[in-house]
């Protein structure tokens, strides 16, 4: 089920179209085999890396974003190394919450295939492509290992470098038009997640009402939260700071809640460890609609409150911020409170229209 009433009424349409229905694809996935390929790794230029066939052609699920089509680099062949092995191509991994627990998961499923397991038996190399170059962080290895792929036994390509065979599983998450859609593959691998999560952390305690937040992130886009976030917890909601607990605990609290909240986004992304009917409210902090959190819940099975809380002034890319969290009269009407407040009186709106002006129009 899925509560739109405490939408602005020209958004409701708009989330209502991008949210309702079903984000299940049956679909057989599979590794294709590509001779005497290549790996590049990101170039300057805001260049992705990715794995090109022997011809030189960029391998489309290669890339951290399933968009990308195009890559104008020209393999210098004879700079380029050649490892006379098997690679298995585990994707473009990227330590930014959200995509760890969705993107940087998708392809890890062909690690459980019998095929799979042959290759690296016989030698095959595991590897992968840091988004940027950038080291990945700590929380990355574990989730991974999680579900099953262990970073410590497979290779980071950072230069050109060129195998007899490069595997490249198809990719678990699959996106079509503005929306994005789960396989069997990716239930399986949220779940062995979510069970090994369950073990690691039980007996831990259980709170029936949680409410993320992200003030204790001091993150330079977002302004307005505090408030919010002792409202809820004025209504009995546990707040919790996920980056200050472990991953295990955090599964633990949220398979075991009745009612969670956060802003949309990577946070409220781990809601699809709770249980099937556990109410979720999303706080909708810019006017768009985020993709992965749609098919998540649809995944999940989520009894899902939309709810526009922000005051946040348009832009080309509004998820990128900054963004104005407020006391809207749809939150209050939600959250069964009568109180007079304006932004015009929050010193934290002026700053934020300050950032605003500096991002938009400062140069």
């Amino acid at each position: 089920m899925i509560v739109y009433k405490y939408l602005d009424k020209k958004n409701q349409t708009k989330v209502q179209n991008e949210t309702s229905g079903d984000f299940f694809l049956q679909k057989s996935l599979k590794a294709i085999k590509y001779p005497n390929a290549f790996v590049l790794p990101y170039r300057n230029g805001g260049k992705e890396g990715c794995v090109l066939t022997k011809g030189g052609i960029p391998i489309k699920n290669t890339t951290l974003h399933e968009e990308f089509t195009e890559y104008n680099d020209v393999v210098d062949k004879t700079n380029c190394p050649k490892i006379h092995k098997n690679a298995i191509f585990i994707g473009t991994l990227f330590s930014v919450f959200g995509h760890v627990i969705t993107d940087d998961i998708k392809k890890i499923w062909y690690l459980r295939t019998k095929e799979c397991q042959k290759l690296i038996e016989e030698g095959a190399d595991v590897i992968y492509l840091a988004w940027h170059n950038i080291e990945l962080k700590s929380y990355v290895s574990q989730i991974l290992e999680y579900g099953g792929a262990s970073l410590s036994c497979a290779i980071c390509v950072t230069k050109n470098v060129q195998y007899d065979n490069i595997y490249v599983p198809d990719d678990s998450l699959i996106i079509k038009g503005n929306r994005r859609f789960y396989t069997k593959k990716f239930r399986e691998t949220i779940d062995i997640i979510k069970q090994k999560g369950l073990t690691c952390s039980l007996g831990a305690k259980v709170y029936r009402k949680i409410y993320l937040s992200r003030t204790a992130l001091h993150d330079w886009r977002d302004y307005g939260e505090k408030k919010i976030e002792k409202t809820f917890e004025k209504r009995g909601f546990k707040i919790i700071y996920p980056e200050q607990i472990p991953f295990s605990d955090q599964i633990w609290l949220y398979s075991h809640c009745k009612e969670i909240a956060s802003t949309e986004g990577s946070l409220s992304h781990m809601f699809m460890f709770c249980e099937p009917n556990t109410q979720v409210v999303l706080l909708r902090k810019a006017n768009y609609v985020n993709s992965y959190q749609a098919m998540l819940n649809s995944m999940a099975g989520l009894n899902v409150v939309y709810i526009d809380a922000n005051r946040t002034l348009s832009r080309k890319h509004p998820w990128d911020g900054p963004f104005y969290l407020y006391l809207t009269q749809h939150l209050k009407n939600f959250l069964g409170i009568k109180c007079l407040y304006t932004k015009w009186l929050d010193i934290e709106f002026y700053i934020y229209l300050l950032r605003y002006i500096r991002v938009c129009f400062v140069k």
